[in-house]
């Protein structure tokens, strides 16, 4: 399996795999684009490596689907801190499971952002066998999220 695949904080996930893949978290470079937006210490913004726990360099990512796909992922993924992006890839690959937090986080950077994290991760070449399982996976994450952050909200 591959080290590491995208570059992210969720996602949702994530989203977040194989051997060494946390490690790469600790090892990635921040950019100038450094932002610690919930005061906790590690980067909810910047490379693209340190938003997609799964990445080790970007280079194993699937080819855009459209223009400035990354991009937009990228501003998706600001809502979610590195620590969130591990919880989502945790419940993913290893049945953990996601703070409140995480999951306010998850639902704050919405449905269509959660989409385009799965496709990226079920597309990434280490990934590919296991897509189905990251697919059910991430919408289940996605939906209990959303049940709770509504409940909590009293809807």
């Amino acid at each position: 399996m591959a080290k590491v695949l995208l570059k992210f904080p969720i996602a949702i996930l994530a989203i977040l795999l194989a051997n060494g893949a946390m490690h790469a978290l600790a090892k990635c470079r921040y950019t100038s684009d450094y932002n610690d937006f919930d005061g906790d210490g590690d980067s909810d913004g910047g490379d693209l490596t340190c938003l997609y726990p799964w990445s080790k360099d970007g280079n194993d990512l699937p080819a855009e689907p459209r223009t400035s796909f990354y991009s937009d992922l990228n501003s998706c993924l600001r809502v979610l801190s590195n620590k969130c992006s591990r919880q989502n890839y945790n419940y993913i690959f290893h049945k953990k499971k996601i703070s409140k937090d995480c999951c306010r986080k998850l639902v704050e950077m919405g449905r269509e952002c959660n989409e385009s994290l799965i496709w990226t991760l079920s597309n990434t070449r280490a990934y590919t066998d296991k897509s189905d399982t990251i697919r059910e996976r991430s919408y289940k994450a996605f939906e209990r999220c959303e049940k709770a952050v509504n409940r909590d909200r009293g809807w």
